[in-house]
């Protein structure tokens, strides 16, 4: 499950360089999947959470708005700057940002009750080192809880962005294969992923939720600065391939929507497990 090259998701400089912009888009959509996570692994006050690439913090801040004490780690200097911006202006004690890589962490053997991952540890060059290291650090009969994309055609503005690349005929992508975002979508797999690292009875959830925006041409200002693979690819059109994809884009989401504020169906996967307690 390594990859021998690296897509924009897996470049740490480029989340710091959008985390910004990531922050404002993802504030909408994320903390209703980080919630459906947080209940369905059963998060209890007293657990000790590992947020594994926490990005800005969804998961991490929400766990700790439930009375657990949060360590969120992030490999994107960017990402935990902003974290801990918003650990101290709001004066939250129960989140420890820390910047470290996911695939290598610094914690001792058996160190938290509950081990998460929302929208990060799927973009790991090396995704079975991650789960691994996650295995590692939690206690015996400790839990994993892991939020993914899932398939293309069900994450509707992923799909609008796909749909407006074809229909302006840019060419194929620079990269081979699917992009890390969407590269666990098959809930075997991801079973089988989670299995493989040691976790037992793992089961797999599908939730969908909504990304709002005002109208389709905010949202397609919003998509440019998300991720980082969608700004590398439009980057990589020039000026006017770029702009014809933006109209094509906006195009697409009128003709579905109408000219006022989107709501656009976005279904995510949970994968939940357990650590073995013997």
């Amino acid at each position: 499950m390594q990859s021998a090259t690296r897509w924009p998701d897996q470049l740490p400089e480029l989340w710091s360089h959008g985390a910004h912009a990531y922050d404002r888009t993802a504030e909408r959509l994320m903390p209703q999947f980080a919630r459906d996570a947080l209940d369905i692994v059963e998060l209890r006050p007293d657990d000790h959470v590992l947020d594994v690439a926490t990005g800005t913090g969804v998961l991490a801040l929400e766990a700790a708005g439930r009375g657990s004490d949060v360590v969120a780690i992030d490999f994107a200097e960017g990402m935990i700057d902003q974290l801990q911006r918003r650990v101290r202006d709001d004066g939250i004690e129960r989140v420890r940002p820390v910047l470290m890589d996911g695939q290598n962490l610094e914690f001792a053997d058996g160190t938290f009750d509950l081990a998460a991952s929302q929208f990060g540890v799927n973009l790991f060059p090396d995704r079975s080192r991650g789960f691994q290291e996650m295995y590692r650090v939690l206690r015996p009969g400790g839990r994993i809880v892991v939020v993914t994309w899932s398939a293309m055609h069900r994450v509707e503005p992923m799909f609008a962005f796909l749909e407006a690349m074809q229909a302006a005929e840019t060419g194929p992508p620079p990269w081979d294969g699917l992009p890390p975002a969407l590269s666990l979508q098959d809930p075997n797999d991801f079973i089988a992923e989670l299995g493989d690292a040691g976790f037992d009875g793992a089961t797999i959830h599908r939730v969908t939720h909504q990304m709002t925006a005002e109208s389709a041409d905010s949202l397609w200002e919003e998509l440019k600065g998300f991720i980082p693979t969608i700004t590398a690819l439009i980057d990589a059109l020039g000026a006017e391939q770029a702009e014809r994809v933006g109209r094509t884009f906006i195009g697409i989401l009128r003709e579905r929507y109408g000219d006022g504020p989107l709501a656009m169906d976005c279904e995510g996967l949970i994968g939940v497990a357990r650590k073995p307690r013997t």
